[in-house]
């Protein structure tokens, strides 16, 4: 697994969970997640929301209960 692929599995994880952990705010989480959404691509973004199998609805509905507007980084141009 390359860095990148493990930074990006981590982000989704985070995205992914119903819960933040105790040693975490709410806040650092979006914080880590928001920061590693700006380094990957829409398409990155778009393989690793469906490796972890969920659909952009559902992984939009989780990031924007963490306070993050995921749309922002799929509509973005590529880099």
């Amino acid at each position: 697994m390359t860095g990148l692929q493990r930074w990006l599995s981590i982000g989704l994880i985070a995205l992914s969970l119903p819960t933040i952990t105790p040693a975490q705010t709410q806040d650092q989480v979006r914080q880590q997640a928001e920061s590693r959404l700006r380094q990957m691509s829409p398409s990155e973004i778009e393989q690793a929301i469906k490796q972890y199998g969920l659909t952009v609805d559902e992984a939009t509905k989780r990031a924007q209960s963490m306070g993050i507007t995921l749309q922002d980084f799929l509509s973005r141009p590529a880099v």
